[in-house]
């Protein structure tokens, strides 16, 4: 089975997920939260935000819903998105849909929004795809939350989740190495082979997800991200500083 067919299998698993009636209520948290639009679109790069039981609008743009509003009982991998969307107009609006039935689906987050057979936004928590709703799933302090748009039509975002390591800070016109792994919808971690980094003059990753090169800039620090075909999420773009040089931005 694909990549692509594993993300649709994985969808329709959660969309037949039973909703309890009530989900008992914990203590904020404060988790980070990533957010993958269509056409690579970074809508948010992964930011940390305080988070707990949120009231999010409907919309009947993923079809006819049955409650304008829902109170979600936090901190939950739903709930940080509407939390964040308060901070971070990207994420403007956030919207569900309770018209499939079965719990709540995320209908539009900032310029990106459906739910049918062919788009759907999706979440990992902790580089794996729970099997219930966002609005289900009680997060933990310093859970990192990843949510991104996927085309099964095309294929984009479908595939495995792209980490990259890199250091923070290195010498002038120094050498180094970045490495970047993959991570499938278990959460099963492989090096990744092949992938592009952009913001530097690094070439593709090796059998052992490892690519050497230097960052290129007159700023004192660059922007590094990968990216692997059209399937896989891209990695969230990591800041590399020239020790000595301009402040890097935080």
């Amino acid at each position: 089975m694909n990549s692509r067919n594993r993300a649709l299998v994985a969808l329709l698993t959660i969309a037949c997920t039973v909703v309890p009636a009530s989900v008992a209520a914990a203590k904020a948290v404060r988790a980070e939260l990533r957010v993958e639009g269509g056409q690579k679109a970074i809508l948010d790069p992964g930011t940390k935000y305080k988070t707990d039981t949120v009231t999010v609008k409907s919309s009947s743009k993923c079809g006819p819903i049955t409650t304008n509003k829902h109170t979600v009982q936090g901190p939950t991998a739903l709930g940080i998105v509407a939390d964040a969307a308060t901070e971070n107009s990207n994420l403007d609006p956030f919207l569900v849909s309770d018209t499939f039935g079965f719990g709540l689906i995320a209908c539009e987050i900032g310029d990106f929004g459906s739910f049918s057979a062919s788009k759907a936004w999706l979440y990992k928590v902790n580089h794996k795809a729970p099997d219930v709703g966002a609005e289900l799933f009680n997060l933990a302090k310093n859970d990192s939350v990843l949510w991104y748009f996927a085309n099964f039509t095309t294929g984009a975002n479908t595939g495995d989740e792209l980490v990259l390591k890199a250091p923070s800070k290195v010498k002038t016109g120094e050498t180094f190495q970045v490495h970047v792994d993959a991570y499938d919808f278990a959460g099963v971690k492989t090096p990744a082979e092949g992938v592009t980094i952009a913001g530097g003059t690094f070439g593709p990753t090796d059998a052992n997800g490892v690519s050497t090169g230097k960052i290129e800039t007159s700023r004192g620090f660059a922007r590094l991200r990968g990216s692997r075909g059209l399937e896989d999420i891209p990695t969230a773009p990591k800041i590399v500083c020239e020790r000595g040089g301009k402040k890097c931005p935080e």
